[in-house]
């Protein structure tokens, strides 16, 4: 009897450990499938390439001055002594005649760590269109090239780059799906015509978001990876992200708006960020414009009582914080932190993650008056609550961008929300009211 129920007891462990193992399966085969949905668009191949002890990204031409710039992260004391460049043209073409000397141009951050961003520059007289630079070092002889990258030129008038790498952060209030549909929907408002995105980690929700923004032709995504800590090179290599975007969009877009996901330029007078800056651009000497920074922080969100004041006759709103987080700080930050800005990308040489700090010679910024626009700055958390602070009265409640922009972000955000769960794609948070 005794060897009865051990045997029961075997086959029931058994069945138990193979239904365990048809279920784990099923699951892999649906997030798999989840996998094959978000991967159905190509995002790139593009890759930092270790190269001895640099870091090599991509080239951009200039084809007015025959220079070739190779955006790379060198060591503080790297001096590109016995380094060459090559060109490799369409047809295969690179031969040792055509080696020349790279000149290296610091890009400087101001946080004084191991690593900078560089432009490593070789300049080439030809007519013949170049795919990719080779580049040797002539004293140990090791050579790798990097793909020339040619951006696709007249293609509108407004670019937004966000000026740091997406990371899924877990679960948080709103989610991130929701902050980065929020956000989309908003520039497309504001008359943002391309939204450049780079990826580092994603949720499967995120990365099937981006697919589907992707396929409208809406949103351009590049993965990001980045080998060097935040004691090496500043915050997943910002910097360099920014320079890659700006790059991109030279002879592309005729403006570049720089800003991270949590925060949006808000014209205050105007409907579009196209009309601002029609009124702000009327003189040709102007490279980059500056906008002063003002927090609307996650802890002076809106009641449900006041959310149902203000939005009568909805039962529900989607969890966004353009709709949520109407109460804005009232002090204005000063020039330099947390100041964001616009560009004209053809004019500007070098950038900072809160200014411009190099345009082309005979140009210069611009602060566009607080009357005409503010960043908004879409906080959940402070760094320091007696700076960032608590008090209702530092706060005012914002209706003018919930009058003017407030329910037809709701309309978008609502009509997206229905073909994602339609299209299986994500299921929005709401907020009841």
């Amino acid at each position: 009897m005794k060897q009865i129920q051990k045997g029961c007891g075997f086959l029931v462990i058994s069945l138990v450990l193979l239904l365990l193992e048809i279920l784990d399966e099923e699951a892999t085969i649906k997030e798999r499938k989840l996998e094959i949905l978000a991967s159905s668009i190509d995002f790139g191949s593009r890759i930092l390439k270790e190269f001895e002890d640099l870091y090599l990204y991509s080239a951009y031409p200039d084809l007015q001055t025959g220079v070739y710039t190779i955006l790379a992260v060198v060591p503080k004391t790297f001096i590109p002594v016995n380094l060459t460049c090559s060109k490799r043209t369409s047809n295969g073409d690179t031969t040792a005649s055509q080696a020349l000397d790279i000149k290296m141009d610091i890009i400087e951050d101001g946080y004084k760590l191991p690593y900078d961003l560089a432009k490593l520059q070789c300049r080439f007289k030809t007519e013949e269109r170049i795919t990719r630079i080779l580049v040797r070092n002539l004293e140990t002889n090791i050579s790798t090239t990097v793909k020339v990258l040619r951006p696709e030129r007249d293609k509108g008038d407004v670019a937004l780059c966000v000026a740091g790498p997406l990371r899924y952060k877990g679960n948080k209030y709103p989610p991130m799906e929701m902050d980065l549909i929020g956000f989309i929907e908003l520039q497309r408002l504001l008359g943002v015509d391309r939204i450049f995105l780079y990826g580092m980690k994603l949720s499967q929700a995120m990365k099937n978001l981006v697919t589907w923004y992707r396929k409208s032709n809406y949103v351009e995504f590049t993965p990001w990876t980045f080998p060097l800590d935040a004691l090496s090179f500043r915050y997943f290599g910002q910097n360099l992200l920014m320079h890659d975007c700006l790059y991109r969009t030279r002879m592309a877009f005729n403006y570049t708006v720089f800003i991270d996901l949590d925060e949006s330029v808000i014209p205050v007078k105007h409907s579009s960020l196209p009309e601002l800056i029609m009124s702000v651009d009327r003189d040709e000497k102007y490279s980059w414009f500056e906008v002063d920074n003002k927090l609307n922080h996650k802890h002076w969100s809106l009641t449900r009582a006041e959310l149902r004041n203000l939005y009568p006759g909805y039962t529900r709103l989607p969890a966004v914080r353009e709709v949520l987080f109407l109460r804005r700080d009232k002090r204005l930050w000063e020039f330099g932190r947390r100041t964001k800005f616009l560009v004209r990308p053809d004019k500007v040489s070098k950038l900072d993650v809160h200014q411009v700090t190099q345009s082309l010679p005979g140009f210069t910024g611009k602060k566009i008056p607080t009357d005409a626009a503010l960043l908004y700055h879409y906080r959940s958390y402070a760094f320091n609550m007696k700076v960032e602070g608590t008090n209702d009265n530092a706060t005012v409640l914002d209706l003018r961008f919930h009058e003017r922009f407030g329910k037809q972000i709701i309309k978008n955000v609502d009509e997206k929300c229905r073909k994602f769960r339609d299209e299986n794609l994500y299921f929005c948070i709401f907020k009841s009211l």
